[in-house]
């Protein structure tokens, strides 16, 4: 009987990534001249606090560089300015679950997206107040961004599917099939060249491209060694690193279609929960489960140092717009803007 389509596909994805393995295998990486290294001199310049016991989960920076949406453990979405350390007047919202996953900010800053356990991804409008449901899956969303227009939405679920959705009309306008276990992380470059190709990580130990327009998947990165957790494009758009469940980072390059780097550290012994570059794409900031914000030097491929300040898991960190800082949310209920 002759194979399935999904069987020689399968074959072919594992041929692939032999294949790969070879090659970087092969590679003498010795024989290549190292830049300078990087004098990290990042520290904590200031910390937000939120009223209460509450853990945050997720935090987005706004396009104008000043504020800041988080999202926290029991349901609430807050919008802080991250230069004076207020919060945005009238501008907490509470989602219907105990437990928000995301969140993300809107190009024009009007706007905040949220989603979480509920199964819901909702919109919440900075200007009137007001709020509504865009997104549904059969799964907790775990990831959501705004596309490269300001009436799409992108999802990812534990249902195992991306969705666009259309914002005005919520409702779906198509959906991303292909990855066989649950979706942890969206990534998007911030090009406008690229506003339609965005990524997906999974636990199926896998990292997929896919493209609006086509409404396919153009590569797929299979092969790692555990779940992915998190993924996040560089500014270039060329280059994505990968975080995976067994402390694993993973530096790959769409158009080798292959991996460049592992980043990994010996006494690295939590995963990453959050991955960001910097604006130069030099650095590739890493937030941890051991209270720290690992730093790594993407150029030498080498961890050059960590950030301490928090008390407690750091859950996200997001690079600012025009990398003059960085932030961070912990369950310590605390967020920290590094510079």
């Amino acid at each position: 009987m002759e194979p399935s389509q999904a069987e020689r596909l399968t074959e072919l994805q594992e041929k692939l990534g032999q294949a790969r393995t070879d090659r970087n295998k092969s590679l003498d990486l010795s024989k290549v001249d190292r830049p300078d290294p990087v004098q990290l001199r990042i520290k904590s310049r200031r910390c937000l606090g939120v009223k209460g016991p509450t853990k945050l989960v997720h935090v987005d920076w706004s396009a104008d560089r000043q504020r800041v949406a988080v999202c926290c453990k029991d349901g609430f979405v807050v919008c802080w300015n991250a230069f004076t350390g207020a919060p945005v007047n009238h501008a907490t919202f509470k989602m219907s679950t105990p437990w928000a996953l995301c969140c993300a900010f809107s190009a024009n800053g009007q706007d905040i997206a949220a989603a979480g356990r509920d199964n819901t991804c909702k919109i919440f409008s900075l200007s009137s107040g007001t709020s509504h449901v865009v997104a549904q899956h059969s799964d907790f969303i775990s990831s959501c961004l705004f596309a490269g227009s300001q009436q799409e939405l992108l999802t990812g679920s534990g249902d195992t599917l991306c969705g666009l959705w259309d914002i005005e009309g919520a409702k779906l306008i198509t959906s991303f099939q292909g990855h066989t276990a649950e979706v942890m992380s969206l990534s998007m470059a911030p090009l406008p060249i690229m506003s339609s190709v965005f990524l997906s990580a999974s636990h199926d130990c896998s990292v997929r491209v896919w493209d609006t327009r086509t409404h396919k998947m153009v590569q797929c990165f299979g092969g790692l060694p555990s779940g992915a957790i998190c993924v996040s494009i560089a500014g270039s758009g060329d280059t994505f690193a990968v975080g995976c469940e067994e402390s694993s980072v993973h530096l790959c390059d769409l158009r080798a279609d292959a991996e460049l780097a592992r980043l990994d550290d010996k006494s690295m012994l939590f995963p990453c929960n959050s991955l960001s570059f910097s604006f130069s794409n030099r650095m590739l900031f890493g937030a941890c489960n051991d209270f720290s914000v690992n730093v790594w030097d993407t150029l030498r491929c080498e961890r050059i140092g960590q950030l301490f300040g928090h008390d407690d898991r750091v859950s996200c960190v997001r690079t600012c717009p025009d990398s003059s800082c960085i932030a961070t949310t912990s369950y310590d209920g605390n967020i920290r803007i590094w510079a």
